[in-house]
């Protein structure tokens, strides 16, 4: 069992390590932590903030995030100590028959039951859709994965299922986790880019997601957002050249071979590229 005060005061002098992450069952985050801990005065002040809403947080709250499994026990036990204790109390009497001051009516005849309704057939199951089968077992083996941090089988197996299925925004997301993780700036942006236009729009989560800590801090973030999660586009320059500016550079480069094998001297060829530049 996990105790808050303990995960406090790691927090305030190992938080830069992510020490008090490890001890809450939290590895994903203390490895980032470690990942970020050469950023000293930012680290220091995220474990600042983790100690001190530790120490603020109620202990049962606490029970409930980070001892389930005690939280859950200790709550079933009580409910059922709660039922036993009060069962007697709270169920009705039986009543009798002088309670009720009449025989209690018998069963009616068989003749005089009403009829029954005629069962209706069950409409046979539709067959299973073998590919959407195959995409979500995909999708189930990538989570598996990206939860035990083999982020590249998990990339694999999320590709897979999005080869299937290429328009599920849950799976594109998980991409963009995934490629984040593993330092892919671009895939990441472009997974993320087309979970939002499938329909994704918790942007809160984007904003505070440990795993897409990496794209957050690149350069590209801001436009990426401003542009409406799209990675923005630059213009392409305009790489075409005439066939007379062809013939200039094509007559100079001659020119500068003959210059260096010495057939023409300095002062000629030096006239040489006036006359041809005006």
């Amino acid at each position: 069992m996990r105790n808050k005060n303990v995960a406090a005061i790691l927090a305030l002098f190992l938080g830069m390590f992510g020490i008090h992450r490890f001890y809450l069952g939290q590895i994903g985050r203390g490895i980032l932590y470690l990942f970020f801990f050469w950023m000293v005065p930012v680290m220091f002040i995220i474990s600042i903030v983790d100690m001190v809403s530790l120490f603020a947080m109620d202990q049962e709250d606490f029970d409930a995030k980070y001892n389930k499994k005690y939280y859950n026990l200790t709550r079933d036990r009580a409910d059922a100590e709660y039922r036993r204790r009060n069962y007697r109390r709270e169920s009705p009497p039986i009543p009798s028959i002088r309670d009720i001051g009449e025989e209690p009516p018998r069963r009616r005849r068989r003749e005089e039951a009403p009829p029954r309704a005629p069962r209706r057939r069950r409409p046979p199951a539709p067959p299973e859709n073998t590919a959407a089968k195959k995409a979500y077992a995909f999708k189930k083996s990538g989570v598996e994965k990206y939860k035990d941090f083999d982020f590249e089988e998990a990339i694999i197996d999320f590709e897979k299922a999005l080869a299937i299925n290429p328009e599920d925004k849950a799976v594109h997301f998980n991409l963009a986790c995934a490629y984040s993780l593993t330092e892919q700036k671009t895939k990441s942006y472009h997974h993320l880019g087309k979970a939002v236009a499938l329909g994704f729009n918790d942007f809160e989560k984007i904003q505070t997601h440990d795993a897409l800590a990496y794209i957050r801090i690149q350069e590209e973030y801001d436009g990426f957002v401003k542009n409406g999660y799209k990675v923005p586009t630059t213009p392409k320059l305009n790489t075409q050249v005439d066939s007379n500016t062809l013939d200039v550079l094509q007559q100079l480069q001659q020119l500068a071979s003959l210059r260096e094998r010495s057939l023409i001297s300095e002062e000629e060829f030096v006239a040489q590229k006036k006359r041809l530049l005006s």
